[in-house]
């Protein structure tokens, strides 16, 4: 199984140890930040793109995210934000996706709406990112919850919906003979059945949410709703903001769309190693898809149908740098 970090080339760390380990290379040869007194950002470089972002307070690390600074950019505004760790973890937001930056001016042209993780948050200026004013974002989408390839719409029709038109078709039936039964007991007895409705309602499918998707399966992946044929080639769905067991949501989405470039990167690190970088059309924007090379049945190629299930995730430090007392390049280890 794919994870965020061998979607960028660490497919070898596999336990606390190896993880351990490139944590303490990390911290060692990466360029550090101090932030005030007891407070410094770590950015390791290790090729292909590829970057570990770390927080350290008071000589303990305190936040830790795998990013992809090469994404494809978009515009979007900026909504509710969350930390689920604590005022140093993780800094996800609402973005806005907009088609232009004139549009998100304009508060219009809205593609689709997600949260987002943003993997360089200890050096984001927050305040300035909730004025309503569009912001750049280099989104990139590691697929750690799988992916599939299909080499044409119809192949990608029948095996992605495959399960829904099954669903459907239970549906259907059970509609059917509720209807049958209905006219069976209207004939016979209508006042009985307008006394009885509530043990003859129709037949409705579980948890339907705002955006017309529910979730029917135990790893909570979405389905379309009832009233469309399935999912189309080009569709996106922020799959963490359906969640309600973890407060305002997470940065899980699921997308399909078109390949228009496909790049096989290497990330440098002793414990390095190859991964795919795949421009991914999807909703009228277009952005990076990290895959594992483990996770793909074959090289991709443009023009073929992707679907993906993963964490989305986006650089806002050169945007919206944070203010600081001391920006000044620092060894905050002790040396």
């Amino acid at each position: 199984m794919a994870s965020n970090l061998s979607c960028i080339g660490f497919a070898d760390i596999r336990n606390a140890e190896s993880f351990s380990k490139l944590v303490q290379r990390a911290l060692r040869r990466g360029e550090r930040l101090r932030l005030g007194a007891r407070r410094g950002f770590v950015r390791y470089r290790c090729g292909g793109g590829v970057e570990l972002r770390m927080l350290v307070v008071q000589n303990e690390l305190s936040f830790f995210s795998p990013a992809f600074c090469e994404g494809r950019s978009v515009v979007a505004t900026l909504s509710q934000k969350s930390r689920p760790e604590g005022d140093d973890g993780e800094l996800i937001v609402t973005a806005h996706i907009h088609g232009s930056a004139e549009a998100a001016r304009e508060g219009e042209g809205i593609l689709t709406r997600t949260r987002v993780a943003i993997t360089d948050s200890p050096l984001v200026d927050e305040e300035s990112l909730w004025n309503n004013q569009p912001v750049e974002l280099r989104l990139a989408c590691c697929a750690s919850g799988g992916v599939q390839l299909f080499d044409t719409e119809a192949e990608f029709d029948e095996i992605v919906n495959r399960e829904w038109r099954e669903l459907r078709a239970v549906r259907e039936a059970e509609e059917a003979r509720e209807a049958a039964d209905v006219a069976e007991i209207m004939a016979n007895d209508p006042e009985a059945h307008l006394a009885d409705s509530a043990s003859t309602s129709a037949f409705e499918p579980p948890s339907f949410d705002s955006q017309g998707v529910i979730e029917v399966d135990a790893n909570k992946r979405p389905v379309p709703s009832w009233s469309i044929k399935g999912w189309g080639v080009q569709s996106f769905v922020p799959t963490g903001m359906l969640r309600s067991d973890v407060g305002v949501g997470t940065a899980d989405v699921f997308l399909n769309g078109f390949v228009r470039e496909a790049l096989w990167r290497l990330n440098d690190d002793a414990d390095g190693g190859p991964f795919w970088s795949i421009a991914v059309e999807t909703c009228g924007f277009t952005l990076t898809v990290l895959c594992d090379p483990e996770d793909l049945p074959r090289e991709p190629k443009s023009g073929d149908v992707i679907s993906v299930h993963g964490w989305l995730h986006a650089d806002l430090a050169s945007i919206c740098p944070a203010r600081s007392s001391d920006d000044t390049l620092s060894r905050i280890f002790g040396a």
